[in-house]
């Protein structure tokens, strides 16, 4: 049984993408390369779906909540996420039946039922090993399958339920190039003070969560990925000393330093000095 699992986040347009295709270029590290599977922290997702089948249930709100994650989970197997969807055939009917053989374990007579925290973890760890071996059984010299959600991170415990075997990588950036970066996506706030908000918002939520990767002994590594790309030698190293693996051949090699510098331009001069203003504390505090 795969007992090894890579949990990479961070808050999002700060390298996390980049740093997860890497570590899935490593011989021993399975992946689904540009899906995101959502499963977890997302609105709709395990999480919440735990939530209300154990601490908060009635029948109404569990329906509501089985349905959610469904959407969510029919959104992951066609690729509505905006990303790439399963391939054609075995992979995506194994896929299928993983979350099929998960909603068995929570409904009776297709309606959800109360479960107990412990049973619905075993559940949902199941449902994860499932859908790890089909990453798995595409590269058989495998020993660890990687996901990565970039908000993931905020709940450690939950992961560690569903993965006790876990290892943490939270992948951050100059957060005045994340929030220029926000502001830019469809997803995002389409102005810049709102983008500046989700920032710190985000930044504030992982510096109360970040202690409790000690607490709960947690192996978590933090890597800045302007610090990455200026060294990629000795970061590719240190990411395979943590996860425990031979060192190999540097993964981060296609790292470019220089773009990661032009996040300013297109903004005024205005923007960037409330860019300075809004992020001189938080920068200073991550080391910017």
């Amino acid at each position: 049984m795969l007992e090894t699992f890579i949990f990479i986040g961070g808050p999002g347009r700060s390298g996390t993408s980049f740093v997860a295709n890497c570590v899935a270029n490593m011989p021993r590290v399975a992946s689904f390369r540009g899906i995101e599977l959502k499963l977890f922290y997302e609105l709709g997702g395990l999480f919440d779906l735990r939530s209300t089948l154990t601490e908060f249930f009635s029948p109404n709100r569990a329906a509501i909540a089985l349905h959610h994650f469904n959407e969510l989970v029919a959104k992951l197997i066609d690729g509505r996420h905006g990303q790439a969807s399963f391939s054609e055939g075995v992979e995506r009917s194994e896929i299928a039946h993983a979350f099929a053989t998960f909603r068995q374990q929570i409904i009776e007579d297709n309606v959800p039922v109360q479960q107990e925290k412990q049973a619905f973890n075993q559940a949902a760890s199941a449902l994860l090993q499932a859908v790890a071996n089909v990453a798995v059984a595409a590269k058989p010299n495998a020993t660890a399958f990687m996901e990565k959600t970039p908000h993931n991170l905020l709940q450690p415990a939950f992961l560690k339920d569903l993965a006790p075997k876990g290892y943490y990588i939270h992948v951050s950036r100059n957060p005045k190039a994340i929030a220029a970066s926000v502001a830019r996506q469809p997803w995002g706030p389409s102005h810049l003070p709102g983008a500046i908000r989700w920032v710190k918002s985000y930044f504030a939520s992982w510096e109360k969560v970040r202690e409790s990767y000690a607490t709960l002994g947690l192996p978590l590594l933090e890597l800045r990925i302007e610090d990455v790309a200026a060294n990629t030698a000795a970061y590719s190293a240190k990411v395979h000393e943590f996860l425990g693996f031979p060192q190999g051949e540097d993964v981060f090699a296609p790292a470019n330093l220089e773009v990661l510098g032009k996040w300013g331009e297109g903004r005024t001069p205005f923007e960037l000095k409330l860019l300075d203003a809004e992020f001189a504390g938080l920068c200073t505090r991550l080391g910017y």
